[in-house]
């Protein structure tokens, strides 16, 4: 490794005067035109700087540890890096001749998959994870920058190498004011300058959040979350607007308060080995995506005029129902009891985030002046709607409606099988949750965050309820049901970033029923509304796979129920069927009733038919789990 590539291995001294670190030889400022600004190499940098690396990469016994080890270095190996550090600066302040050499011999081989742009976090991960970087990837972080200068020397680090996708972080540094007081809509505007030449050279784009960080230490210990916060939303907005991939790392960085979690990071900002090692598959998968969505064809969102035009279909769906009279033989629940209706509009709401929800913005769709009032679409601020046990037996269950993506359907699918549970000693959280089509940026995380960060919520005020955290299970109809296979099979997927101390709870449900559930993303034999609303209507090969449940049953899927009617024409019954076959190859616990007839959408069951007796069968299956565990 020369040492022109090793300039700034850990940002070092960048951390404390605010710019770049460059291990280069001093040179004095060249007024005018030269043949190279570029300094001749420092041979003695790379071992100078080897004890540094190995302190930041590996995982430190303590903080107290780490900063004692720090201090030491600086007053040693470190000292006279501000010197240097100047000196660059002031030759070549954007640092155009740290890669220069290696870009030439690049750009005449093969074109890269990917190149990473960035700052000291990107700099450090070659080390950190050089695996990653062995396969296409290329790494291009410059230790202490800031986004004016990855905007200048964008052009040669990224354009002139052609690759296929360009993964961009930035951002601490512009927080810190490394080089200079800044503002949001500059930082913003080198993003978009850097988006905009990537786009225009066929480089696909993955935006990344900016890593999480509680103190900025060489700036006075400045507090950056706030802001961070702020900028990630504009990030996350700009890459929804404009069908670019959004990778957030705060995901597997972060801890509850939205700081670095300690055993990841050693001072706070930089990840070292482990925080790179729970990085390296969002990475993957983020190239992957632009990859694939690069290659896709338009028309990935579904608009606001589709979700419109949906609605209408079911209102008028609805209508027709209501007006054509029944046969003598015909199948059908009964109206859902008054009671039920006045038990979910007294029923005690909890708000599932204390603050704003993530992937943020809510997008409204007009809802059809025949709207049915049961089904609630429009979920700006996802809850839970509480239905206490007459005589508790201390068991609860989370249940979470269908609907299609397109609505909760909250009286069928929610109070009135909550009354049924109620009469059995159960108590009752009724999921509302958000609907991915709704404006939320990666609409196919909303309602998986929303349904672990349920869990959560109810285990970590089980004595409130006092109910036992541990068995808590989870009832899921339909696209409900789609949800909860997913809940159990992707509990630990870090969909979102902690917010408070119940996001220390466990997602995980004891068991999981799952009635008439939509299960695979695959066609054929996914409900078509479903997925579209979920996914898009021209999804990736990795989202559909992503989203198919039947694909993810694993060791710790829990203690499966599955409920549904051979005769369903809306979800196909082999739905369950390839579940069932999964859970059987993973050889976990799973009992499936397939009823010959009931169609889609009985909830508690038809009276007077086998879909009646489904709740005595599941309520007597928890009960043999619960003795077992």
């Amino acid at each position: 490794m020369s040492t022109i590539h090793y300039l700034s291995p850990m940002v070092i001294a960048a951390l404390f005067v605010g710019a770049a670190v460059s291990n280069a030889a001093p040179q004095s400022a060249t007024a005018g035109i030269v043949s190279s600004p570029c300094p001749p190499s420092d041979p003695a940098a790379e071992a100078r700087l080897k004890p540094i690396d190995d302190l930041f990469m590996t995982p430190a016994a303590s903080p107290e540890a780490f900063w004692a080890a720090f201090t030491k270095l600086q007053a040693t190996v470190l000292a006279g890096d501000a010197e240097r550090n100047r000196a660059q600066q002031a030759a070549d302040w954007p640092n155009l001749c740290r890669y220069k050499a290696a870009n030439a011999t690049l750009a005449r081989g093969p074109r890269p998959r990917a190149v990473f742009m960035g700052d000291s976090i990107t700099d450090n991960w070659v080390r950190g994870d050089p695996a990653l970087f062995a396969a296409g990837i290329v790494g291009r972080g410059i230790g202490g920058q800031t986004s004016p200068q990855m905007l200048a020397r964008f052009r040669q680090d990224v354009v002139a190498l052609r690759p296929r996708v360009v993964h961009i972080m930035a951002g601490t540094n512009d927080i810190a004011g490394n080089t200079g007081p800044t503002t949001i809509q500059d930082y913003q505007h080198n993003i978009l300058a850097m988006i905009d030449l990537a786009r225009v050279n066929d480089i696909a784009v993955v935006v990344a959040a900016i890593p999480p960080s509680r103190r900025l230490f060489w700036r006075g210990d400045l507090d950056p979350r706030p802001l961070i916060r702020e900028w990630n939303e504009w990030l996350r907005g700009l890459a929804f607007g404009r069908g670019l991939t959004f990778v957030d790392y705060g995901t597997v960085l972060s801890d509850p308060d939205g700081g670095m979690r300690v055993d990841l990071g050693n001072d706070g900002v930089h990840p070292n080995r482990l925080g790179y090692a729970r990085m390296r598959s969002l990475a993957e998968r983020a190239v992957a995506e632009a990859v694939e969505r690069a290659d896709a064809p338009a028309g990935a969102h579904v608009s606001v005029a589709r979700r419109e035009a949906l609605l209408q279909q079911v209102a008028a769906s609805v209508s027709a129902v209501r007006a054509r009279p029944r046969s003598a033989t015909q199948l059908a629940p009964p109206p859902t009891p008054l009671a039920n209706s006045r038990a979910w509009n007294a029923a005690e709401r909890i708000a599932l985030w204390p603050a704003a929800p993530p992937n943020g913005t809510f997008v409204p769709a007009t809802l059809p002046a025949a709207w049915p009032a049961p089904f609630v679409a429009n979920v700006a601020s996802p809850e839970l709607r509480v239905f206490p046990a007459q005589r508790p037996t201390g068991q609860a269950v989370l249940v979470i409606p269908g609907g299609g993506y397109q609505f909760v359907s909250v009286e069928n699918e929610g109070a009135e099988f909550a009354a049924r549970l109620n009469e059995r000693g159960y108590t009752v959280f009724v999921l509302v949750y958000r609907l991915p089509s709704e404006g939320w940026q990666r609409g196919e995380d909303v309602p998986l965050q929303d349904s672990q960060r349920a869990m959560r919520v109810i285990r970590a005020n089980a004595a409130r309820w006092t109910i036992d955290a541990r068995t808590l299970a989870v009832v899921g109809f339909s696209a409900g049901g789609h949800l909860a296979a997913t809940l159990s099979t992707d509990f630990a997927d870090p969909v979102y970033v902690p917010v408070d101390g119940a996001d220390a709870a466990s997602a995980r449900p004891f068991a999981a029923a799952l009635v008439y559930p939509v299960v695979t993303m695959a066609i054929p034999g996914t409900h078509p509304t479903s997925r579209e609303l979920l996914l898009g209507p021209n999804p990736l090969p990795s989202q559909v796979a992503r989203r198919s449940a039947e694909l993810h049953v694993g060791a710790e899927t829990p203690p499966l129920l599955l409920v549904h009617a051979i005769d369903d024409t809306a979800v196909p019954v082999s739905n369950s069927l390839n579940l069932l076959t999964a859970m059987r190859a993973a050889d976990r616990p799973v009992e499936a009733h397939l009823f010959q007839e009931g169609g889609h959408a009985f909830a508690s069951g038809y009276p007077n038919s086998p879909t009646s007796s489904w709740i005595a069968i599941f309520d007597a299956w928890l009960a043999r789990l619960r003795a077992g565990s």
